[in-house]
């Protein structure tokens, strides 16, 4: 009995270790990520940090920050893939600081048509689990189910079964 108690102390030790850790790790993540993209000359390796950045979603205002600048140097790269990568973290952002007129009107207009000429299928579909997101929410337009569908058919068409179970 003596033994269990005492395992169940170090595990609830090292849990509540870990936790408070975490977030320490996770800015000197950052802000190793940081000094790379300032000592980064080339645009292409700028816009690979960048998106590592963003994907890592740090917070909202950092993920902002890190995607508007991802999105000015692939427009002046033409590097539309990533163009829309950025806006489709730009529309995560504003989807979750809960301005979801903001983020359909990012989707609507940019991010789901550069998205579906460029074939950059992952995004899409991503655009779209977000887009029904926002739907569901507002309860404007359309059923937020029939963009989920939409983006579960291209993450069931790329074999992406993760996304697959995220987007449900």
């Amino acid at each position: 009995m003596t033994r269990k108690l005492y395992l169940i102390a170090i595990a609830l030790i090292a849990s509540a270790y870990a936790a408070t850790a975490q977030p320490s790790e996770r800015l000197r993540v950052l802000d190793s990520l940081t000094s790379a993209l300032q000592a980064s000359q080339r645009n292409d390796k700028k816009l690979e940090i960048l998106n590592q950045i963003c994907d890592e979603n740090f917070n909202i205002d950092t993920t902002m920050k890190y995607a508007e600048a991802m999105r000015a140097i692939a427009q002046r790269s033409i590097d539309k893939p990533m163009e829309v990568r950025a806006l489709r973290y730009l529309a995560d952002c504003y989807y979750n600081n809960e301005e979801y007129g903001e983020a359909m009107k990012l989707l609507s207009d940019e991010a789901i048509p550069m998205a579906q000429s460029e074939k950059c299928l992952e995004d899409l579909g991503i655009c779209y689990v977000i887009f029904g997101n926002c739907a569901s929410y507002t309860k404007k337009g359309t059923n937020g189910n029939q963009w989920y569908d939409k983006g579960i058919d291209i993450f069931r068409s790329l074999g992406n079964y993760k996304r697959m179970i995220w987007a449900f």
